[in-house]
């Protein structure tokens, strides 16, 4: 598994700062790291699974704090759940959808608000299992020896990304102080630009791989 020191040191390499004297600081790269985590955490996330428990006649239960999106609800066993948003937050079982339908004319369906997951109507019994299958977000190591819970295959978009954000400091660097370095051919705003598309183009990628696809049958 890759480390924060590990992968800074790939960030280095990739701007051609290994040398004695060094452009950006640790620290500094070690916040780009973090951004970038969240970034593709947003965009991908870890595939994750937390089962909950069910009480009698409540709606709202809490979910795990690393959760960015909740992608299926199983409850009760063998039924899944619809995602359809409550109307406002609101979280009674009757209370009315932004579609304008009622949630108990729409069958067994769920909300996520405020950290909370909402099902409606409420579970009638207690002891149930509520399976909850989400993309959860990637740790954000706080040490160099700190491990990084990305996939490798998915590792060059967090490199990419950090690269990014460094140029893109650069540039902004330029202009508040009036340098002018891509008058002698070098332009870290462009450069921003195409590190940024590669991170992108390895989260479009990826998403392409793992993009699920339902079998409809018709009777026609």
């Amino acid at each position: 598994m890759t480390t924060r020191a590990a992968l800074r040191t790939r960030v280095r390499a990739e701007l051609n700062d290994l040398g004695a004297t060094r452009l950006w600081p640790d620290e500094r790269l070690n916040a780009w790291l973090v951004e970038s985590l969240r970034w593709l955490g947003r965009e991908l996330g870890l595939e994750q699974a937390a089962s909950l428990t069910s009480v009698a006649a409540q709606a709202s239960y809490a979910l795990p704090t690393d959760v960015v999106e909740v992608t299926r609800v199983e409850h009760p066993t063998g039924v899944f759940r619809l995602p359809i948003a409550h109307a406002g937050g609101d979280i009674a079982p009757a209370a009315a959808l932004d579609s304008g339908v009622a949630t108990r004319d729409s069958g067994l369906v769920y909300d996520v608000y405020g950290g909370q997951l909402i099902l409606s109507p409420a579970p009638d019994r207690a002891g149930e299992a509520i399976a909850v299958r989400y993309r959860g977000a990637y740790a954000e190591p706080t040490a160099d020896a700190g491990v990084l819970d990305v996939p490798l295959r998915d590792e060059d978009a967090v490199l990419f990304s950090a690269c990014a954000r460094a140029c893109e400091w650069l540039a902004m660097d330029e202009g508040k102080r009036q340098r002018f370095e891509r008058q002698r051919g070098a332009s870290p705003a462009a450069v921003a630009r195409e590190y940024d598309g590669e991170a992108r183009a390895i989260v479009r990628q990826r998403r392409a791989r793992v993009a699920s696809r339902r079998l409809v049958i018709r009777n026609e």
